[in-house]
């Protein structure tokens, strides 16, 4: 019963049909049941023919079973619920295809090993250009928000980890009237105006990095170090270590993700954000960081007309007397 377990797999029924000996009708039992010949798994069902107590076949349709060889030279089909549930436990039956499945599941999983093994190179490199963008978008944000004012600073920040990404202020609008003795006076009344919000905040979210570089860095770091493939690995190792390697399509979908995220963010008016700051001198500086980060002309003439321009356009758009930021 200890001999060694050789999977095949049959791929069609006509390549079992060409088994010199088959007979698609030779009813299995433990009497004359001799090995274990390969397993199918096919879209078209087979009929099992375990040999009943009463004498019939089973024939009970299986897309997966087994090819098993029998005393007098034959081969024959039998479906994997009747060899692993219909058989005696001690019978040469069960125990094979037993061991069959147990070793056909870890060949399945050595062979994700091998597939990665084979392809390493390829993966490394897909993984390590994924990883160096994915680092280079966090630098990039990581030094706008060095390079921003505190209190903006803080404000993005906030927003990227409550996920409240609306840019508001507050504007006073003045309600004229004459008084009794027709004297022109007003009284002030304020609101909250939304002015939109910031697109793709969780970019400035470490979190939103710390996950995918540690995954990508990890499975690079194994990579370099899978040299070989053991072949004596259980299913459980071998399945293990294919999980914890991410795949090209894991990586690009990152890469997407990210591209797709950065994409969103510089199509924006960055300089919006600037209305998140209270002090007049960051919400300039402010939109000095972003018009350089966009690649536009960032002079501090440039930042005050950005300033200017955010201040008027939500005047004419609210009719209000003036704008109170923060």
């Amino acid at each position: 019963m200890g001999e060694e377990i050789i999977v095949k797999r049959f791929y069609s029924y006509e390549e079992i049909a060409e088994l010199d000996g088959f007979e698609p009708d030779k009813g299995v039992t433990e009497e004359n049941y001799e090995g274990m010949a390969g397993h199918y798994h096919l879209s078209e069902e087979l009929k099992c023919c375990r040999l009943r107590d009463s004498g019939s076949l089973c024939k009970k349709p299986h897309n997966y079973g087994f090819v098993v060889s029998l005393k007098d030279g034959s081969y024959s089909i039998l479906g994997n619920t009747c060899a692993l549930k219909r058989f005696s436990k001690d019978s040469k039956v069960f125990l094979v295809a037993s061991r069959y499945e147990t070793e056909r599941r870890r060949q399945e999983a050595l062979d994700s090993v091998r597939r990665i093994f084979y392809g390493k190179e390829a993966r490394l490199a897909k993984l390590k250009e994924v990883e160096r963008y994915v680092y280079d978008v966090y630098k990039y944000l990581r030094n706008i928000v060095n390079s921003l004012p505190s209190s903006c600073a803080r404000q993005i920040e906030n927003i990227s980890r409550t996920g409240n990404s609306n840019i508001a202020v507050s504007v006073e609008h003045r309600d004229y009237y004459k008084d009794d003795d027709g004297r022109l006076k007003f009284e002030s009344r304020q609101s909250r105006h939304t002015l939109g919000a910031v697109r793709s905040a969780s970019l400035f979210n470490r979190n939103s990095f710390e996950e995918p570089l540690n995954q990508l860095r990890d499975s690079i770091a194994r990579l370099e170090k899978f040299d070989a493939v053991d072949e004596g690995m259980t299913e459980v190792q071998a399945s293990r270590f294919a999980s914890r390697l991410m795949s090209v399509d894991q990586a690009v979908d990152i890469y997407n993700d990210f591209q797709m995220m950065m994409a969103d963010f510089m199509g924006q008016d960055l300089c919006l954000i600037s209305a998140l700051c209270s002090d007049p001198v960051d919400r300039k500086k402010s939109c000095k960081v972003f018009l350089e980060s966009m690649a536009k002309p960032h002079s501090n003439s440039d930042a005050s007309s950005e300033v200017e321009r955010i201040n008027k356009e939500i005047l004419e758009e609210t009719g209000a007397h003036k704008v109170i930021y923060g």
